[in-house]
């Protein structure tokens, strides 16, 4: 059996060029996806929990939604937090991550966050891009 180089690379170049030409998609079935999702409003993200109370050491959540919920190959949805204000006294423990972000808090009172959730796409060619879909604040209450 022979292996034809040449009619595989005309083979490959007319898969890429109907891709392109259907906006990233090579087939007339089901809605159409853009060939980038960073570029596009396809993605949409939410906080869920923007209100939060617990006690003080004790973990509490703060949930995220993406919109829709698969993500193609290659792209990475990721949070990160910021306190706004915070109690005076030890600084709390946070573990932002996708569909959650973990925070424990050591001081009583009432803690403001900004979290933003991001689309980032790493390539295998070292790159990385990113489009921020939402940035939002929380409050957390912690008891005594």
């Amino acid at each position: 059996m022979r292996f034809n180089f040449a009619a595989l690379l005309i083979a490959f170049l007319l898969m890429t060029a109907s891709w392109v030409a259907h906006g990233g998609v090579a087939s007339d079935n089901g809605p159409q996806r853009p060939a980038c999702p960073l570029g596009s409003e396809v993605y949409q993200a939410k906080l869920l929990t923007k209100k939060v109370s617990g006690t003080m050491g004790e973990p509490l959540f703060l949930e995220v939604r993406l919109e829709p919920p698969n993500l193609p190959s290659g792209f990475f949805a990721v949070t990160s937090v910021d306190f706004l204000e915070t109690p005076e006294g030890e600084k709390p423990k946070l573990v932002p991550g996708y569909p959650r972000i973990r925070i424990t808090c050591a001081e009583p009172g009432i803690y403001r966050l900004r979290v933003r959730v991001s689309l980032i796409a790493k390539s295998s060619c070292g790159g990385a891009k990113a489009r921020m879909l939402t940035e939002e604040e929380a409050t957390v209450t912690i008891r005594p």
